[in-house]
């Protein structure tokens, strides 16, 4: 079977909280994956994500998360008062305990980050993330795969790119920006993405090699992020 690309958008320029990750957050109607905090200025926080990052308003975070940047929803429990110098034995006791629980649910969460980590799911099944490549490039355009009339695969066209210094230590909620990185000049075909990515976003995604190339460019089958479901049942 004889295949080709039909490009679908135009070519573009690129657009010029460390801590745990959180697997999977919906923000006014956008999915993010493998989130993580950045630097809140101004009522906005910067929220790192597999595919780059992002400035969103901390109240139209959901209302744990708004919470904990100290804006509670009128639903919200008043946050308690801090407990005076005459705490009983038994009050001292659930303080305690509750902040144990605490520690031991972020330990949790980390714990289960650092699996997820670990996995990709690539045509439904499990893989070592290990076992795949990691792309990062700028999105150049979107593409099809057809066979005659007949579209076979969607997905997008990537410039790879690469640190413009890198000897310079970033912190990793700061790695995926734009001006950090500078393109090689290849650009590959990346099928089976399943998000949406806009036009010259710097993304960073994990995929798979086919054999074949098309069109003189290499085709990479991507894979995405396994849900807790998912790990459980391996």
């Amino acid at each position: 079977m004889k295949l080709g690309i039909a490009w679908l958008g135009a070519i573009v320029a690129a657009a010029a909280l460390a801590g745990d990750v959180i697997p999977r957050l919906e923000i006014d109607g956008r999915t993010y994956e493998s989130v993580r905090w950045g630097p809140v200025n101004q009522g906005k926080v910067v929220v790192i994500h597999s595919r780059g990052s992002a400035f969103i308003p901390v109240e139209k975070l959901p209302e744990p998360y708004r919470q904990q940047f100290g804006i509670r929803g009128p639903d919200s429990p008043a946050v308690p008062a801090p407990e005076s110098r005459g705490d009983s034995a038994y009050e001292r006791a659930q303080r305690e305990q509750r902040e144990r629980a605490a520690a031991a649910a972020q330990e949790q969460e980390r714990a289960a980050a650092a699996e997820q980590a670990r996995w990709a799911v690539l045509d439904g099944a499990l893989v070592p993330r290990a076992e795949l490549t990691q792309l990062t490039g700028f999105v150049r355009s979107r593409a099809e795969t057809r066979d005659g009339d007949q579209v076979v695969q969607r997905g997008v066209v990537i410039e790879l790119a690469q640190r413009r210094d890198p000897t310079r230590d970033i912190p990793a909620y700061l790695e995926m920006r734009p001006g950090l990185w500078q393109e090689t000049g290849e650009r590959v075909l990346v099928v089976g993405h399943g998000l949406n990515p806009r036009i010259g976003e710097l993304i960073r995604i994990w995929g798979r090699e086919h054999p074949e190339p098309v069109q003189a460019m290499r085709v990479f089958t991507a894979a995405r992020e396994p849900t807790a479901a998912e790990l459980a049942g391996r």
